[in-house]
C-alpha cells in the first residue's frame, strides 16, 4: 500500500510527538519479563489520548480493543516493549540532527512510539468520514476530536464518554488488539 499525501503529512506532522514517546520510553528500564513501568507509561498514554479500554494482561501485553466482535475480521498491530537487554537502569541514551541512539531503540522501541500515534489518526480519520471531525487528522487528541466524540457519541445514542470499545463498535472502525 502507498501512503497518500495525507499520511505523509500526518507524519510530518507528528514526528515530534513520536520523537518524545521514544525519548520517554529509552528512559523507562525494561528487561525481559520486567516491562510493568513501559506497560503502565503505554496505558496511560492511550488513556490520556481517549482511549479508555485499555488494560495491561499478565504477560504484560498493553492490549486496547477496538471493534473485536465475531462479525469482524480481527486486525492486530503490535510491538514489543521489552529492550532484551538485563539492565535495569535507563539505557544511555543520545540524539544528534538525524539518528537517535540507544540499545533497543530500533528493536521495536520506535515501532511501539509510531503504532501509538497511528491510532489516533485511524479515529479522527473515522470521525472525519461519518462527518463528525470537520479537520484533517492531525493525531492530537485535543478539543476538535473531543467534541466529535461527544457528538457521534450522542448521534449513536451512546452514554457520554471517551474513546472506549462501544464507540468503536457504533463507528464501524476495525483497528487493533
Amino acid at each position: 500500500m502507498m501512503l497518500t499525501k495525507e499520511m505523509l503529512s500526518y507524519i510530518e506532522e507528528n514526528t515530534e510527538d513520536i520523537k518524545q514517546i521514544i525519548r520517554d520510553l529509552c528512559a523507562i528500564p525494561a528487561p525481559s519479563h520486567h516491562e510493568e513501568k513501559r506497560a503502565e507509561y503505554c496505558r496511560a498514554w492511550f488513556r490520556a489520548n481517549g482511549f479508555e479500554n485499555v488494560q495491561i494482561d499478565e504477560a504484560l501485553n498493553v492490549v486496547c480493543r477496538y471493534q473485536v466482535t465475531d462479525e469482524n475480521d480481527l486486525v492486530v498491530f503490535m510491538a514489543h516493549t521489552d529492550t532484551v537487554f538485563p539492565d535495569t537502569e535507563p539505557m544511555p541514551f543520545r540524539e544528534d540532527e538525524k539518528k537517535m541512539y540507544a540499545p533497543g531503540v530500533c528493536d521495536d522501541t520506535a515501532n511501539l512510539a509510531v503504532l501509538m500515534v497511528c491510532a489516533r489518526y485511524f479515529v479522527q480519520r473515522k470521525l472525519r468520514a461519518l462527518g463528525y471531525y470537520a479537520g484533517w487528522p492531525d493525531g492530537v487528541y485535543g478539543e476538535g476530536t473531543a467534541r466529535a466524540v461527544s457528538a457521534a457519541r450522542r448521534a449513536l445514542s451512546l452514554p457520554p464518554g471517551e474513546v472506549d470499545w462501544a464507540f468503536y463498535h457504533a463507528i464501524g472502525l476495525t483497528l487493533f488488539e
